[in-house]
């Protein structure tokens, strides 16, 4: 029987969990779950984007993302090096996310404001 398309890539991920375990990191199945799913919606090659994930579900105290960032240099191997803005990155939301939309846009049955 022939393996499934991405299964490779779903152990490769799961198995970054129990390496983060092995290294006395408390991370669940339900963490592990969350940082698979979030991978799904990236760029495979994008290691920045990678870590992002993995800091943002395996993780839930500041105390751990130098072990978090350390394991997964370790784990992902020289392609996957942190660039030295990772911590002061941040994300905006465009305008138009922001702004409400003009009246006449607006749907008639929403409920005032």
């Amino acid at each position: 029987m022939a393996e499934k398309p991405g299964s490779a890539a779903l152990e490769r991920l799961v198995g970054f969990g129990r390496y983060l375990r092995s290294r006395g990191l408390p991370v669940g199945t339900g963490r592990v779950t969350a940082f698979c799913r979030a991978a799904v919606v990236l760029d495979p090659f994008d290691a920045t984007d990678l870590r992002w994930a993995a800091r943002a579900t395996l993780v839930s105290r500041h105390e751990d993302f130098a072990a978090l960032d350390e394991a997964f240099d370790a784990y992902f191997g020289s392609g996957a090096k942190r660039s030295h803005g990772l911590p002061q990155r941040r994300f905006h939301s465009p305008a138009s996310l922001t702004t409400r939309p003009p009246r006449a846009a607006r749907s008639r049955w929403a409920p005032p404001r």
